[in-house]
């Protein structure tokens, strides 16, 4: 059986991801050992071993067989008796329990009604995918495979998917004897400092854990969990351990992160609340209303749905879940909630043809994200999909389990570079205004004064197009763009480059703050000249321009370009600050 099992892996007929762990498998499985099937456990299947005994001469023997008939049908064999003497053994079947790592490696196929031919096991077996923790690769994983090629034929399943040992937020592994273990009911429905203390007395009572043990639970608790432990809920537990790399040997698992994820439950919530009431607003003004062309800003977040189905779609067929979780993170809770949504707020108030275009667009992301979101939080985007307007009109998909899950391939024609560049241009403006109101700490009831300084025509152009986005989105409602910025604005604004674009002003009653304007520009000039060493130090690497890809080596040019050119504002800046104070 070890060697089917070790050929399987060595054929890649059976993939162990990651494929760091082959290694592992190999070194079990080709210094098998025996192994002690017996445990003395209150519960398991029992051991099918007899001890038969013939009344008359006290003769005993142990046999195996599937039930006690039999038994004492092999019996009457190894002790030689004769047929009517079959009823006079006595049987006492063995007390101990098979241990659990030979019962559980009939899982994959017993589940399935095995061994009668049921249309389960023909339809589900072998499974595609089993996922457990790298430390029971061999005790659990390489026993179902042993075992399932035994006795099926089979392999059980085609791919091995493996995470690390799960460790609290300090890296340690979860054990009673350090008091770190946390009960996953604790994080769901939340647990009152004091109900964390009574828990752990009743698993002392219990005899769970140790006089020491409990002690040093006592102690880790109140350091961890001072006020308890906040309720999060069962999907943003399933989120967060979703969210961490199962390449890596351990998961630190962190409360606090947890319920940053039940906040992200939250953005969702309100987000479709806020599309429902727009829905009802709009039509409720005209149900005859024309739906307007898409805007650029429309085509971008639509863009961008197609670019996070591709980044799903990649990321789960290589089994990199974490890289999935933070891509439909990013996207609904940055371009989705903080940016789209944000964006469309004075177009949904006109209740005119664009306010429909952009409730269809709402809509149809939305209605994206909550079914590409469905396996990392069920409980929420099923809700949440009964709830969205014009769902779906099929009877067939009352559950957003039976709906289809974006394909990159329906989605592919809808992504435009073009106009993600041209956003994402707009938006680094809105970052930048932004930047200066967090920076010299200016409120919205300033009423600030902002100026684009453009160093082209196109830019110029650009920027114009999308002013009442960048007004908007950055909450200065006055924002001018110009080719030119006259000496008194340089003088009385607060100012920023712009990447080698030109430069963005911000003008309050206020006096400016020259200094911690100066304190600004020199932290970003020693972030600038950090990054730009590093990549001169990638790019004069010896194979850099024979190893590395066309495209990275294109990104690098295009960020080292971008970085001189911010370094170059910056000395500019010094030198104009310089020539003023002398």
């Amino acid at each position: 059986m070890a060697k089917v099992a070790i050929a399987a892996v060595e054929k890649e007929e059976l993939r162990i991801i990651p494929s760091s762990y082959n290694n592992v498998w190999f070194t079990w499985l080709r210094n098998i050992r025996d192994w002690c099937i017996s445990r003395q456990l209150w519960w398991g299947h029992r051991i099918p071993a007899y001890e038969c005994t013939f009344t008359e001469s006290a003769k005993t023997v142990w046999v195996a067989a599937e039930n006690i008939d039999k038994a004492r049908d092999i019996a009457v064999l190894k002790l030689k008796l004769n047929p009517e003497d079959r009823e006079r053994i006595n049987i006492v079947q063995d007390l101990d329990v098979l241990d659990t790592g030979f019962s559980s490696a009939l899982l994959p196929f017993s589940s399935l009604g095995w061994p009668q031919e049921t249309s389960d096991l023909k339809d589900f077996y072998p499974l595609s995918v089993m996922e457990t923790g790298h430390d029971i690769l061999f005790f659990w994983v390489a026993r179902m495979v042993m075992l399932s090629t035994y006795l099926t034929g089979k392999l059980p399943f085609k791919n091995v998917v493996l995470h690390g040992v799960v460790c609290d937020s300090y890296g340690r592994k979860m054990s009673k004897s350090l008091g770190n273990v946390i009960d996953p009911q604790d994080v769901i429905i939340g647990a009152a400092a004091e109900s964390l203390l009574k828990n752990a007395h009743a698993n002392y009572d219990f005899g769970l854990i140790s006089a020491a043990e409990l002690k040093k639970t006592l102690e880790s608790n109140k350091v961890r969990f001072p006020n308890g432990i906040p309720e999060c809920g069962s999907d943003a537990l399933r989120f967060t351990l979703c969210s961490i790399n199962i390449a890596n040997a351990q998961i630190n698992f962190d409360v606090d992160l947890c319920y940053k994820n039940r906040q992200f439950c939250t953005k969702m919530w309100q987000a479709c609340r806020y599309i429902q009431t727009s829905y009802k607003n709009v039509f409720a003004e005209s149900e005859t209303l024309e739906c307007a062309p898409p805007s650029k800003f429309d085509k971008w977040i639509i863009s961008r749905v197609a670019f996070l189905i591709q980044q799903i779609e990649e990321s789960l067929n290589s089994y990199k879940f974490h890289i999935a979780v933070k891509s439909l993170q990013n996207f609904i809770q940055n371009e989705f909630c903080t940016i789209y949504l944000e964006g469309t707020k004075p177009i949904i108030r006109a209740c005119d043809s664009s306010s429909v275009r952009t409730i269809e667009t709402l809509l149809l992301c939305i209605d994206v994200a909550l079914r590409a979101l469905s396996p990392f939080m069920p409980f929420i985007t099923e809700h949440l999909y009964q709830h969205l307007p014009l769902r779906n009109k099929e009877a067939s998909l009352e559950t957003i389990t039976l709906a289809s899950y974006p394909s990159s391939q329906e989605w592919a024609s809808s992504r435009n570079e073009n106009i993600e560049e041209e956003i994402q241009d707009v938006l680094s403006v809105v970052s930048g205004l932004r930047h200066l109101q967090s920076t010299y700490g200016i409120t919205k009831t300033e009423n600030a004064f902002g100026v684009v300084e453009c160093s082209s025509a196109k830019s110029m152009h650009r920027y114009m197009e999308h002013i009442s986005l960048i007004c908007t989105l950055s909450g200065v409602k006055n924002v001018e763009v110009t080719s030119h910025v006259n000496e008194k604005m340089k003088n009385d604004a607060m100012y920023m480059d712009f990447y080698g674009k030109g430069s963005i002003y911000l003008k309050t009653v206020k006096k400016k703050d020259e200094s911690k304007e100066y304190q600004e520009k020199m932290r970003r000039y020693k972030v600038a000249l950090t990054s730009l060493e590093k990549l001169y130090k990638i790019t004069s690497h010896p194979g850099y321009s024979t190893s590395a890809p066309e495209k990275v080596q294109l990104k690098h040019k295009q960020n080292i370009a971008t970085l001189e050119a911010e370094m170059h504002e910056l000395k500019k800046y010094q030198e104009h600050l310089e020539t003023k104070n002398r």
